[in-house]
């Protein structure tokens, strides 16, 4: 039995390394051949980023920057809207203003900076 066991394993190692020369060394220097090409591209893609990136930061155009005019306390649109109509600015404390009030202030504002940029 130990004779058989013995001759199976002979048998195993000499077919292994008769597989191993012609089919499995070709294969593992595809293997590593395809692996380096990809190492080359990876790194050629990334000096391509570079370049690309460089050039676009050295000729960006100048930054555009929106003007905005001052927003007007004494809108007749924004007196209407939040009900300052009659009363005026009693019992609204020093600052003469509310919170609603600066909320539709600022949204006639963000209107006309969207409408320049159109």
């Amino acid at each position: 039995m130990e004779n058989a066991v013995a001759a199976a394993v002979a048998q195993l190692s000499e077919a292994w390394s008769q597989v191993r020369a012609p089919v499995i060394m070709p294969l593992l220097r595809l293997a590593v051949a395809v692996c380096q090409t990809m190492s080359v591209l990876l790194f050629l893609e990334r000096m391509y980023m570079a370049v690309i990136i460089s050039g676009v930061k050295l000729l960006r155009r100048p930054e555009r920057r929106c003007r905005c005019d001052p927003l007007l306390d004494d809108d007749p649109e924004l007196d209407s809207s939040v009900g300052r109509g009659a009363g005026g600015a009693e019992g609204r404390g020093a600052s003469g203003g509310g919170g609603v009030e600066k909320a539709a202030m600022a949204m006639a504002g963000k209107k006309t900076v969207e409408e320049r940029r159109r």
